[in-house]
C-alpha cells in the first residue's frame, strides 16, 4: 500500500460534512451499482482545491487538511432551496477569518450570521455546516478543530442555530468536543467523546503482600470512547462504548455519517490512526438499540463515510481521497 500522496483538501472536508446533511441529496450516488472507485462531483464545494504550502516530511494523517491558505467556500441550500447558507473559511499562517452568511431566495435579501477572526497556531479550525431544519426556520453550524499531532478527526463542543425568522443565533453548549453530526430531522445530535480512565488510588492501609500494580504512564491516557445520541432540545442523552482501555494514539472514531431516515448512523474506527500501520473499520450503529455491526473491518485503505445517500448507497473516501460506493447490506 503506497502512503498518501496529498491531503484532503479543506474544501473538500467541509463540502462532504455539509452533504452528510438531510438536505443535500446526492441521488446520483445510489444510481450507481458498483464497488469500483466513483468519480463523484461535490455539488456543495464552490472553490478549486487549494494546494499545501509545503508537502509534509512525515506520514501525514490522510484524513485531515492541513493548513491551507486562501478562501474556502461550501453553500447549503434549504430543502425547498427558499434559503442559501454559505459558508467561507479564510485560513492565514496564524489566523482564520469566517464569514456565514445567509440568502432568501424570494426577498433577495441577505443575513450576515458571523463574521469573525480567530487566532489559530499548529491546528485547523472549520466553520462546518450541520443542515437545515426540515420547516428550513432554523440553519445549524459548527465551529470543529483539529490539531497537528494525532487528531484523526474534526472535534466540536457546540452547536448553533441561526434562526431566520428572528436573525438571532442560540448556541448550545457541550461538557466535550468530539466529532459530531446532526440527524436528518435536526432533532438529535451523535456526538464521539472520550472520558479519561481514572487509575485507581494506592490504598493507605499496611501494605499486604500483593501490593498495587504500578500504572505504566508510557501507555498514555487511557480513555473510554462513547458514542452519544443526545436530544438537541433537551437533556435526554443515550450512549454505547465504542473503546475502553485504550488511548488515543490507538483508538480514534469519527466521520459521522446519519442514513437518511435516522435510524442508524455509519462511523470509523480508527486503529493506530498516528502511523504507517494504521487500519479503519466502517461500523454501523443502530440509532433505536445503539447495536454496532462491522461493515468494513480494519481495512488499511482507510475509508471514511462521508454521505449516506437517499437509494441506500454510503460514499467512502479512502487514504488516496478516492470515493468509493458501500452497499452496507453486504460490505461490498
Amino acid at each position: 500500500m503506497n502512503k498518501p500522496k496529498r491531503l484532503i483538501p479543506l474544501a473538500l472536508t467541509i463540502a462532504m460534512m455539509a452533504c452528510s446533511a438531510a438536505q443535500v441529496q446526492p441521488t446520483a450516488i445510489a444510481a450507481i451499482p458498483t464497488t469500483t472507485p466513483v468519480a463523484i462531483p461535490t455539488a456543495t464545494n464552490t472553490s478549486a482545491p487549494i494546494a499545501p504550502t509545503e508537502t509534509p516530511t512525515r506520514e501525514t494523517l490522510p484524513l485531515l487538511p492541513a493548513m491551507m491558505l486562501g478562501p474556502v467556500t461550501t453553500t447549503v441550500k434549504s430543502p425547498t432551496n427558499q434559503y442559501a447558507a454559505t459558508l467561507i473559511n479564510s485560513a492565514g499562517e496564524l489566523a482564520t477569518s469566517f464569514l456565514l452568511t445567509i440568502d432568501q431566495a424570494q426577498r433577495g435579501s441577505r443575513w450576515t450570521v458571523l463574521k469573525t477572526t480567530q487566532d489559530v497556531v499548529g491546528g485547523v479550525v472549520a466553520l462546518v455546516p450541520m443542515g437545515w431544519s426540515p420547516d428550513e426556520q432554523y440553519f445549524y453550524f459548527a465551529r470543529m478543530y483539529a490539531g497537528t499531532g494525532c487528531d484523526a478527526f474534526l472535534s466540536g463542543s457546540e452547536l448553533n442555530q441561526a434562526n431566520v425568522r428572528t436573525r438571532k443565533v442560540r448556541t448550545i453548549k457541550y461538557k466535550t468536543g468530539g466529532p459530531m453530526a446532526l440527524s436528518p430531522d435536526t432533532k438529535t445530535l451523535a456526538q464521539v467523546v472520550y472520558e479519561e480512565i481514572q487509575p485507581v488510588r494506592a490504598s493507605r492501609r499496611k501494605a499486604t503482600a500483593t501490593p498495587t500494580p504500578a500504572i505504566n504512564e508510557a501507555q498514555g491516557i487511557q480513555i473510554t470512547a462513547k458514542l452519544i445520541l443526545r436530544d438537541v432540545a433537551g437533556k435526554r442523552e443515550r450512549s454505547v462504548t465504542l473503546a475502553e482501555g485504550s488511548d488515543l494514539t490507538s483508538f480514534q472514531a469519527g466521520s459521522i455519517a446519519w442514513k437518511p431516515d435516522g435510524s442508524a448512523i455509519m462511523l470509523t474506527y480508527a486503529y493506530s490512526p498516528c502511523n504507517a500501520n494504521a487500519r479503519y473499520s466502517v461500523v454501523e450503529v443502530n440509532a433505536q438499540t445503539l447495536k454496532t455491526r462491522v461493515v468494513i473491518d480494519k481495512d488499511d485503505r482507510l475509508f471514511t463515510p462521508q454521505v449516506w445517500a437517499e437509494g441506500g448507497w454510503v460514499e467512502l473516501l479512502d487514504r488516496q481521497q478516492k470515493h468509493w460506493l458501500l452497499d452496507p447490506t453486504n460490505g461490498q
